[in-house]
């Protein structure tokens, strides 16, 4: 092993890597984070109308792929009306709204300032030209107040 492949998994270990994958970038075997914690934050969630897409994550055109092993949310104000989402991966050339629902219903009511983890129904492979979209059902967040989005993503190559 070189030197510089040498440091690039001491760093892996430094970083809780655990598994090996290949980059295709580099064309070498190479440690892989399995954690990423993308964060998406709408500072003003009224603005989420009713029956409306709204794409929050499009990965890096860099031949890597994810699944999404989590998703946890909060806000501040609940919506006044029985408002939820969904978590959806859209491929390339797919519409908002026309992919794979990752969660069902995710309310946004409840109590403030309190982080809701959400349950998944799908961990489907996504990766350059998708889109993760938040998919707001037919009730509008009236009244929601800062609400935030943690999707907990894993790489798989």
């Amino acid at each position: 092993m070189t030197s510089g492949r040498l440091s690039k998994y001491i760093m892996a270990i430094r970083e809780h890597a655990v598994i090996d994958g290949w980059d295709k970038a580099n064309n070498v075997m190479a440690p892989i984070s399995t954690l990423e914690y993308p964060q998406f934050l709408a500072i003003t969630a009224t603005s989420f109308a009713a029956s409306t897409n709204y794409t929050v994550l499009t990965p890096t055109n860099d031949a890597k792929t994810w699944q999404i092993i989590g998703v946890s949310y909060r806000f501040h104000v609940q919506a006044t009306g029985a408002a939820s989402f969904i978590v959806e991966v859209a491929g390339a050339g797919i519409a908002p709204g026309s992919g794979t629902a990752q969660s069902g219903n995710l309310t946004l009511q409840g109590t403030a300032d309190t982080t809701i983890n959400g349950t998944l129904t799908a961990n489907t492979t996504f990766g350059a030209g998708s889109a993760i979209n938040l998919l707001v059902n037919s009730t509008a967040t009236t009244g929601l107040a800062n609400f935030s989005l943690t999707l907990m993503l894993q790489r798989v190559t």
